[in-house]
């Protein structure tokens, strides 16, 4: 009779023992099993990227900080100022066509931006990029004037006497319908065409105000083809440029954010 306690305490040793023994097996077994594998593969800022092969259109990235600060918005008064400090040029027929189609092509890039702000308010970048397309186009005007050129930009919007802008618009607003990466994809394509046709223009004129609208234009036009193409990024989108070449593609979207100059 007074073996009976140490029969259960040896007993009760064994099944602590035995519970021990299955707990660390079971740490094993999870240690050797692979890692859980996620339900989603998110991208930057916690945005799902589309499987491979098929294009994210829809998705809507996290906000992310305003890139153009004060400084970098256009001032109208103050290029208004800097352009009269420029002397009188002459201008021949290719200047004259190259200054009304530029200006049209600045007009489609305010109304496009502004448009599709609207379409996407969660997108307020639009909005900043509609006001400096918008701001430039404006004072672009002062070319007009100053050489007494009839101005053939509609004040309606949406609305160019070129009808290839006209297509282009009309296509634009056609792609932009299909979801914000498209929206944003249609406007790098603007931006690309818009800084390739400026380069060319500058090269087809000596004239130091015109080259002082073209620069402003061209700084305006990188900084927002790097903020469209930012914005395709952070939604696994990757945008090939149509007009310019890759390398001074790259260039651009690889560089800093520009101050519109003025003299």
């Amino acid at each position: 009779m007074t073996r009976l306690p140490t029969v259960g305490i040896v007993i009760s040793a064994l099944l602590i023992l035995a519970i021990l023994l299955a707990g660390c097996a079971g740490q094993q077994n999870a240690a050797n099993s692979p890692p859980a594998t996620p339900a989603t593969n998110p991208g930057p800022g916690g945005a799902r990227l589309a499987p491979p092969g098929i294009t994210a259109l829809t998705a809507v990235p996290s906000p992310l900080p305003p890139v153009y600060s004060a400084a970098q918005l256009p001032d109208i008064s103050r290029i208004h100022l800097g352009f009269q400090n420029i002397p009188n040029g002459t201008l021949n027929q290719i200047e004259v066509t190259d200054i009304d189609y530029l200006k049209e092509m600045q007009k489609l890039d305010s109304d496009y931006y502004a448009v599709i702000a609207a379409q996407y308010p969660r997108a307020p970048i639009l909005s900043n990029l509609a006001i400096s397309s918008s701001t430039l186009a404006n004072a672009d005007y002062v070319i007009y004037v100053r050489y007494s050129i009839t101005d053939p930009e509609s004040d309606i919007q949406g609305i160019f006497s070129d009808p290839k802008l006209q297509q282009i618009y009309n296509q634009d607003l056609a792609t932009a319908a299909g979801g914000l990466g498209d929206a944003y994809t249609a406007a790098a394509q603007d931006e690309d065409l818009h800084i390739a046709n400026l380069v060319a223009a500058m090269s087809r004129t000596n004239n130091q105000d015109l080259t002082f609208m073209y620069s402003q234009q061209l700084a305006e036009a990188r900084n927002n083809l790097r903020q469209v193409t930012q914005q395709l990024r952070t939604m696994g989108i990757q945008y090939t440029p149509v007009y310019l070449p890759s390398d001074s593609y790259n260039a651009i979207i690889y560089s800093d954010m520009e101050s519109v100059r003025v003299p």
